[in-house]
């Protein structure tokens, strides 16, 4: 009888599960204090035949790369964009370069100054912490995150798929 021995690795790092706190605090301190902020930042463009657009596309790929978001959030986020973008189509990009009140781009439903992922805050928050976890069912929890320096609460509700926690929404 011929016993063949196998070598068993066991690494505690295979059995340790993200939780979405982790996640919320990666993604926040990615976007806050390395960078992701300009990654994600919607940028008015020339299109190729010289009116004016959104850089969406650019911006879906930055959202899937990150790593950090359901297909579902970048579907919903890239879509709340095609109102200003069809009345962007209308604008000659030469003409917006002449814009200079932000109000003018406001009436075209196009005020995106605000970073999304921040709140509508004109703070630009440094600080933040998970207050709250509340887990919805095995495959759903809220985070409430908040930012001290600016008095503001959000809302992270996080989605477990392919074997990690992804952010799904953030109000």
């Amino acid at each position: 009888m011929l016993k063949i021995l196998l070598p068993i690795f066991i690494s505690l790092n295979i059995f340790t599960i993200q939780q979405p706190k982790d996640t919320v605090h990666e993604f926040y301190d990615w976007y806050i204090n390395k960078g992701g902020q300009n990654n994600l930042n919607i940028i008015y463009v020339e299109k190729e035949n010289g009116m004016t657009g959104l850089n969406l596309i650019e911006i879906e790929n930055e959202l899937t790369k990150s790593g950090f978001f359901t297909q579902e959030l970048i579907s919903t986020y890239i879509a709340s964009f095609a109102n200003c973008n069809e009345k962007l189509s209308h604008l000659k990009y030469s003409d917006y370069l002449k814009i200079e009140d932000i109000f003018d781009l406001e009436e075209l439903a196009c005020g995106v100054q605000y970073p999304y992922w921040i709140g509508n805050s004109m703070e630009d928050p440094k600080v933040f912490e998970a207050e709250k976890i509340v887990k919805l069912d095995s495959t759903t929890e809220h985070v409430t995150i908040f930012f001290p320096d600016a008095l503001l609460r959000l809302n992270v509700e996080l989605k477990y798929q392919n074997k990690k926690w992804l952010i799904n929404s953030i109000k």
